[in-house]
């Protein structure tokens, strides 16, 4: 390439070549459509770049002022992104390669490799039809002179040219300038008017790709049918159709008819009928002799690979893009990785949430930052998969919530691996927000539960107190006013103290404790309310001697509490049932407390764990959110059920020691003996 004619007014083009183009190329800018004609007519030009939005001048006057050249030159267009019609005006004047406005230098590269490709490939063409003239007069020569010798059957210039064919189809898989190169090779070879490539779309036919010679209007949207017309009769006969071929259905001309096909050359792939090309008469007039047929048939094999390729690569370039899309438009981050821990793929999400750039992609995952290649090696060498797991960006300042997962082909061998994650940061933040907002209410709501509790033995104390000087030789005052001031004074007590341990329960101190002791403690304290209340409580408790690893005082108050709710459910008296149940299987202890009251209202139900909510008039409404934090602090639940009118059942489940039981098994040995000692001691 030494030449390029660059006709147009655009000044950042000119300023892109001239950064682009090599040394030693020689660059002639015009923007007057005469001046640049006459340049053509006087030196010998490779390229033309041809901006058809002169000023003064119509797409017409251009074709025409130009249409010695655009069949020999390799002409680029420039057509404009606001009109779609400007690709389709340029085609229609003969310029097949075109440029977007407003490109870049890349646009400027990839457009000249293009078209220096297209240009050589004229040269060769042009080349070998030289040489198919020479031979093809030689063989006349020799014809008339030696009529008894057969011409040669191959000429030299059939196997060069499907040498070069072939070579220039081997590497290109895009599509469009594919079908381009095999329709100007088949138009330069066989000196024909007319050329189509038909490709298979659907399951309903064929239709026209692209084509040169041909109406637009004329061919725009036919359909040929699979199981009619030219292609039932190419799956039929399984060879080129020829029309100088004496019997042809009706259907069969009709169709070549339209498509002005003397040949039509199936592309055929494992028995598999891709499409078609169809070839139109000859300029010269002559009619296509054996030789031709051959050398066309070949050349559509070839084709046939060549936009096989190209379909494949498409279609995989386009689930790829889809692929990529679908990454792009996800709200979490991605990076997959291949069997080696190189970055493979990653998507803008992933970008930004980690701080890196499509430079990482090629490179270690360590690129990615510690944490994140930490979890994908160790994904990929110990095949621990990470499901949901958080983890925290020190230099980021970010929360992730990351899963991993392996990549393995049909024989299970690991590939690769992938990773997605979400920046849980906002989430985080809002959460520590809301919690801090809840606790603020819930300390606001018990600022005001507990001035209103602690305000009624105020007032009483205080109108006791002004009336005392008032009444102080009277006995029976004074005796009242020291029995409500003590009372008054532990109701206050004991409110603080709970109200204390709910806000810091601490933690557990643990040691081995029997369950079944503790319940009889509580029990204990708690027999004087009973007998009082008219309550009758029935104990069962589990004959293994269930042992705990827990805080004694802790789980004391957590049964404490159960059981006192137990009694205001029991007013007016009633059956208390409490048991023990050893769960071997669970490796758990149940501690179940059944009251046979008037129950809960399944509205309150899901309510009895929250903080401040009570049904009494008196009371914080902290006994059973206490037992809760309690049993929880010891791995453990609390399960609640009621049933109105029958009564509140509340089981406390515990782990059991991993000492129970070898204790349970020294308690019944000491049984055993003392049983042993009894019998001796009466006999």
């Amino acid at each position: 390439m030494e030449t390029i004619l660059v006709i147009s007014e655009d000044g950042r083009l000119r300023k892109l070549l001239e950064e682009e183009v090599k040394e030693g190329i020689f660059l002639f800018f015009s923007e007057d459509l005469e001046e640049a004609y006459d340049f053509l007519k006087s030196k010998p030009v490779d390229i033309v770049i041809l901006d058809p939005l002169l000023k003064k001048v119509t797409l017409e006057e251009v074709k025409y002022k130009l249409r010695d050249y655009l069949d020999t030159l390799t002409f680029v267009g420039i057509a404009r992104k606001e009109r779609e019609e400007w690709e389709e005006e340029l085609e229609r004047i003969g310029v097949k390669i075109w440029i977007n406005q407003p490109f870049t230098l890349k646009d400027i590269r990839r457009i000249l490799s293009l078209a220096e490709e297209r240009m050589y490939l004229m040269r060769s063409l042009s080349a070998n039809k030289r040489e198919r003239r020479k031979e093809e007069e030689k063989h006349r020569v020799a014809l008339f002179s030696e009529p008894t010798l057969p011409p040669s059957p191959t000429y030299p210039y059939y196997q060069e040219t499907i040498r070069k064919f072939s070579k220039a189809l081997t590497y290109m898989l895009d599509l469009p300038r594919l079908i381009d190169l095999i329709i100007t090779a088949f138009l330069e070879i066989f000196e024909v008017n007319k050329v189509a490539i038909l490709i298979k779309k659907g399951n309903r036919g064929y239709q026209i790709e692209s084509s040169m010679g041909l109406m637009e209007e004329q061919i725009r949207g036919a359909v040929f049918y699979k199981d009619r017309g030219i292609f039932e009769w190419l799956t039929r006969e399984g060879r080129l159709l020829y029309r100088a071929e004496a019997e042809l259905e009706d259907s069969v001309r009709r169709e070549m008819l339209i498509l002005n096909a003397e040949v039509v050359l199936p592309m055929e792939i494992k028995g598999n009928l891709l499409g078609a090309i169809t070839v139109g008469k000859k300029i010269t007039g002559e009619k296509f002799n054996m030789e031709d047929l051959r050398l066309l048939y070949t050349m559509a094999n070839y084709a046939a690979v060549a936009l096989h390729n190209a379909l494949l690569y498409r279609e995989i370039n386009s689930q790829s893009q889809y692929f990529q899309f679908i990454l792009e438009s996800l709200p979490s981050g991605f990076l997959f990785v291949d069997e080696e821990g190189r970055i493979s793929r990653i998507n803008r999400r992933a970008k930004e949430i980690l701080g890196i750039t499509d430079e990482v992609v090629g490179d270690s995952i360590q690129k990615a930052g510690s944490i994140v290649s930490d979890l994908f090696l160790r994904t990929l060498r110990e095949s621990k998969e990470v499901n949901r797991e958080e983890v925290y960006l020190p230099g980021e300042k970010r929360t992730l919530g990351v899963t991993t997962a392996l990549i393995k082909d049909k024989e299970g061998k690991t590939k690769g691996a992938v990773m997605f994650f979400r920046d849980l940061t906002p989430l985080k933040v809002k959460e520590k927000e809301d919690k801090n907002k809840e606790e603020e209410n819930l300390w606001k709501l018990i600022a005001e539960r507990v001035a209103h509790e602690v305000r009624n033995p105020l007032v009483s104390i205080k109108t006791f107190s002004q009336l005392l000087p008032e009444k102080y030789l009277d006995m029976d005052f004074r005796d009242e006013f020291s029995q409500m001031v003590v009372e008054e004074v532990d109701r206050l007590s004991i409110m603080l103290d709970l109200l204390e341990r709910f806000a810091h329960p601490g933690e557990p101190i643990r040691s081995q404790e029997s369950l079944n002791e503790i319940i009889e403690e509580v029990l204990l304290e708690l027999q004087r309310v009973a007998n009082e209340k008219n309550i009758k409580i029935n104990t069962r408790f589990d004959s293994s001697y269930p042992v705990v690893d827990v805080d004694r005082n802790q789980i004391y108050e957590a049964i404490f509490q159960v059981i006192k709710n137990a009694f205001q459910a029991l007013e007016n008296g009633g059956r208390l049932n409490i048991a023990t149940i050893v769960n071997k299987e669970k490796n758990e202890v149940q501690i179940k407390i059944k009251d046979y009251g008037d129950g809960i209202p399944p509205e309150n139900l899901q309510k009895v764990f929250l903080p401040l909510f009570t049904t009494r008039f008196r009371g914080l409404g902290l006994g059973l959110p206490l037992v809760k934090k309690i049993m929880e602090g010891h791995g453990g639940r609390v399960e609640i059920d009621s049933w109105l009118g029958k009564g509140t059942e509340v089981s406390l489940f515990l782990p059991l020691s991993l000492q129970r039981r070898e204790k349970a098994r020294i308690l019944k040995e000491k049984e055993k003996e003392e049983v042993k000692v009894e019998n001796l001691i009466n006999s």
